[in-house]
């Protein structure tokens, strides 16, 4: 699920539920949306 995702410390989920997106917040991340493809958003996180 997309909780153990965020547990093991991956840092991008595409399309993620909207229960990962509180779980990411009660847990101090601060999510990103981007309507970008998955493999250029790598390149704006660097």
């Amino acid at each position: 699920t997309d909780r153990l995702a965020i547990d093991a410390g991956v840092n991008g989920i595409a399309y993620p539920s909207e229960e990962a997106y509180e779980y990411s917040l009660e847990r101090g991340l601060q999510p990103h949306f981007s309507d970008q493809c998955c493999s250029l958003v790598a390149k704006l996180l660097e």
